[in-house]
This record gives structure tokens, sequence and C-alpha cells, in this order.
């Protein structure tokens, strides 16, 4: 169940690129919000993507489970909107990233606003639903990068929270 305008929706929605206002948005809100602790805090945002990529990348590496689109049995079957991406999905590295920075986040800015997980987890299942759509990536993909990515989120702010001293 495909459509053109679904189809250019799905396929931005997982661009990086496009979400680089809102990545800037986040550490204007950090620096706002905690000032001179906001450096150790942002230190730690780059450390958690740079994790949960690499990490997701080496699983991917170390289980090479073709995606979807590069299965020989339903890759024909599969509707690709653009292009297929690298040869292995598992686990999915959009996932792992999205889902480590709205875990982050949302134990961040819970204390300065109640609700915050309403517009992080949203965000992150959304991007994560795209790879599947765009027939990129099975579910257990998204399920196995969203697990490794709540895990390493929340690991990374509690650090954080230590190592800063946050009064969160």
């Amino acid at each position: 169940m495909h459509n053109v305008q679904l189809d250019n929706l799905m396929y931005w929605m997982s661009n990086e690129v496009i979400w680089v206002p809102f990545y800037l948005c986040l550490i204007g809100l950090v620096i706002y919000f905690f000032r001179q602790k906001s450096w150790v805090i942002i230190i730690f945002l780059i450390l958690l993507i740079t994790s949960t990529d690499q990490t997701s990348g080496l699983i991917k590496r170390s289980v090479q489970r073709p995606r979807p689109c590069h299965n020989t049995e339903i890759g024909p079957l599969v509707h690709i909107v653009k292009d297929c991406g690298g040869k292995y999905g598992f686990i999915s590295s959009h996932a792992a990233n999205t889902f480590a920075l709205a875990i982050f986040m949302t134990l961040l800015l819970v204390h300065k606003y109640e609700y915050v997980g309403w517009l992080f987890f949203p965000w992150a299942a959304l991007i994560s639903f795209s790879r599947i759509y765009l027939g990129v990536h099975y579910p257990a993909d998204i399920l196995g990068g969203a697990l490794l990515g709540l895990f390493l989120g929340y690991l990374f702010f509690r650090v954080c929270k230590k190592i800063s001293h946050l009064a969160i």
C-alpha cells in the first residue's frame, strides 16, 4: 500500500539532513537550561550517537542478516522508494540513534517539560517505521535498534548526570 506522497514523506523522514534544524534546537535547549554544564551534556550526546551508530554497525557486520531488499527470496516483492542501503540490516542504526536520543533527552528535560516524551518517542517511532516502509528493514531490525538505543541512551544519561552533577 504505497503512494507517491507517502513514499516522499517516508523518504524524507529517514533522511538525517532534514533533521539538522531539530538537532540544533535540541542543542539550544540544552544550552538554555543547563548553561555552564551544557558543554558536558553536548559531549555526551555526541558520544552517545557515535556509540549507538558504531555499535549497530558492528552488530550488522557480525550478524550479517540481509536487508529485505537484498533478500533473494523476498527482494523482488519489496517496494523500494529510493535505494536499498547497505547489504545488512540487523540492527537499524536509525532506530538505535533516534531511540537513544529520545530517552536521553526525555530524561534530561522531563523536569522542565513534563510531557517531553510525547514529542521524542513518537518522533523516534515514526523514523523507525519509515525504515520498514522504505523496504530497508524488518520489524525485528527496528526492535533491536530501539532496544540498543534505549539501553545506551539510559546508560549515557546516568553517567552524564553523575559526572556533571546535574540536579535532575
